[in-house]
This record gives structure tokens, sequence and C-alpha cells, in this order.
């Protein structure tokens, strides 16, 4: 088969770019229309290298390497003259002079059979090399852009982890200062004769100790907003059982509860209120039993929270109202809860608290509201 079939037998039509076929010696064997519109008519058997500013050694150095390379490579070329557009038509001649125009090509080889020297195709990039200049400079843009993403990114997980610490030192003193203030009732304990003063500082360390229990939880809490309701009532229920029930026992059953850190406090004051009652109103002796149930109904999304004792029971029609009573209604209210009481089946006194999910329980980390 001849060189000349060879290169009939080749079309480049197919290709939008301008297009050259060649030789290994740079001799141009076939064209495409859009080389033609670039570059002129009469192209085919002239060297590609008058119609370059490159030196022929660079021009033969790139070609050398285009034939041996097994894959596609880019360069570089600088055509010389006043270049022609597609929209001015073909130019009169060939080797006119194309403006020492840097254009940007594609080179790749077409081996025709083991023992001939491969074919070359060129191919010239879109009209003086502007789209290659264009994918150049959004890549520039994009890099800087990325950078400074990344800097602003920096910046806010630095000044985020700074809140965190911020947020943390505050529970920290917030903790320290409920503990001092219980320290303190506890020295004006100590100077009171009056029995009716010190049941009423005793009543207000309880809570105090209460809040300062709950405090420790939300410091310790991985999360800044949520927490484990069970660890911190257990917290609460040990402490007054130690000064109140000391001879009882206490049996919790409580869920894991994940609950809003705003919620915290009024729960505590209220499991703090009603165990306290129940301690205080229940059996006196070694059988002394104080029942808390913790759960969540995910079918009404409440959470229900159940102290119960086996004393004589408890009349709210006939017993006085106290102001721990008082207060445990208030703390329930401002959840938008409610509370009820009833009998035990042993004749004993049971409180029920009903609480909205909405208001006490965090949501789970998929469905946690983003705006």
């Amino acid at each position: 088969m001849t060189g000349k079939t060879v290169h009939a037998q080749i079309s480049l039509d197919f290709l939008s770019d301008p297009a050259l076929l060649l030789n290994r010696d740079g001799t141009i064997v076939q064209t495409n229309t859009q080389a033609r519109r670039l570059l002129g008519d009469g192209l085919i058997g002239r060297p590609l290298a008058a119609l370059l500013d490159d030196t022929p050694e660079r021009l033969r150095g790139i070609i050398d390497a285009a034939a041996r390379s097994t894959a596609p490579m880019m360069s570089a070329l600088t055509l010389h003259g006043p270049e022609h557009g597609p929209e001015q038509g073909p130019q009169s001649g060939p080797g006119q002079a194309h403006g020492g125009t840097r254009r940007q090509v594609r080179l790749a080889r077409i081996t025709r059979d083991p023992v001939a020297d491969p074919l070359i195709v060129l191919l010239f990039a879109g009209a003086s090399g502007a789209r290659f200049s264009k994918l150049r400079e959004d890549l520039r843009q994009a890099e800087s852009l990325l950078r400074e993403r990344m800097v602003e990114k920096a910046e806010l997980h630095a000044a985020l982890e700074q809140n965190r610490l911020l947020y943390r030192e505050l529970q920290h003193r917030l903790k320290n200062n409920i503990h001092l203030i219980g320290a303190l009732l506890r020295l004006s304990a100590r100077d009171q004769d009056s029995p009716e003063v010190g049941v009423v500082i005793d009543g207000a360390m309880r809570r105090i100790q209460a809040m300062g229990r709950t405090q420790e939880a939300i410091y310790e809490a991985r999360s800044l907003n949520t927490l484990d309701a069970r660890p911190f009532i257990e917290r609460i229920l040990r402490g007054l059982t130690h000064s109140l029930m000391p001879h009882g026992r206490i049996d919790a059953q409580l869920d894991d509860v994940i609950i809003q850190a705003d919620a915290a406090h009024n729960l505590a004051l209220i499991v703090n209120e009603l165990a306290t009652n129940a301690m205080k109103y229940g059996r006196q002796d070694a059988d002394a039993l104080l029942s808390v149930a913790l759960r969540h109904d995910p079918a009404s999304d409440t959470m229900i929270l159940e102290i119960a004792d086996n004393g004589p029971g408890f009349d709210p029609a006939t017993v006085q109202r106290s102001s721990g009573l008082a207060l445990c209604e208030a703390l329930v209210s401002q959840l938008d809860g409610h509370m009820q009481h009833c009998d035990t089946p042993q004749g004993g006194s049971c409180w029920r608290v009903h609480l909205p999910g909405e208001s006490c329980i965090a949501a789970p980390p998929d469905l946690a509201p983003t705006g």
C-alpha cells in the first residue's frame, strides 16, 4: 500500500479544531477544513516549519517526542504572519504570515505498520488559544477562591473552638458559684437556733445542691446543648438519700432520655421537690422505698416522670400545700407540662409529671433544626 493511499484513507474533517497530518519529517500530508481556514490552501507537501516562528530543531524535537509517545501530548507552537479567523475565509496563498501567535497544540501518533514511521496528527487549540487561556484563568481563579475558602474555614473553626472554650469556662464558673452559695447557706444554718429557719435553709440548700449537680452534668456533657437525664437524676437522688432516707432503698428505672440543656434545671428541681416530699412523708424505717421512673413515650412525644413512695399516702385536698409543691407546679408549667397525683396499689403516694417532648427532649441529630 503506498503512502498516498494511506493518506487518502485518513480524514480529519470530523475534527472541530484545525488539524494537520504530518510525516515524521514534519511535512504536511493531510488537512481539514478548519486548518485550511486558519492557514490557507496549498498546505499539502509543505513543511510545517515554513509556517512557524519556532526553529526547525524545536519542531523536530516535538514531532520526535510525539512519534515515540504512546499517549497524546501537549505543546505550543508560534505561527507567523497576520492570522485569518474562520470568518475571514481562506488566505490567498500558503505560507503567509500569522502574527507571531502562540498556539496550544495536541499531538498524537498514528502507526501504519510495525516497520514504517508513524504519522503525527497535530491539532491547534481554538482561535488564538483563547479557550486554553480562559481555562487557565478559570483554574487560577478557582484555586484562589479555594484558598480563600480554606482560610475562612480555618478562621471559623478557630472562632468556634474559642467560643466552645469560653462556654465551658462559663459553665465551670457557674458550677463553682452554685457550690459557693450552698456553702454560704450551710454556714448560715450553723448560726441559727430557730428550727423554722433551719427548715427553710435546709430546703434552700437541697435545691441549690440539685442545681449544682445538674450544672456539673451540663459541664461534663460532650454536647453544649444536650445531656442524658439519667446520670444527673441519679446524682440528685443519691444526695437526697444520704440526708433524708439513709436506711431506705431507691428503685430507679430511668431511660436514657437525651434532654435539652435549657430544661435540665427545671427537671432537676422537679425531681428534688417530689423526691424530698416522698422521703419526708413516706415510711421512715428500713423498709422505706422510693420509686423513680423516667421514660419517653414516642407515640405522644411525651417525657413521663413518676416518683412514688410506700408510705401512708397523701391527699392533696386535705393537706396544706407546701411551697415545694407550688414551686414544682410552676416549673412544670414553664415546660408546658402538667402533673397529677395518684395512689400506688400498695397505698403509697405517686406523682406523675407529663412534659411535652418539644419543650425538653433534644431532637435527634438528623432531625435537629438547622435554622
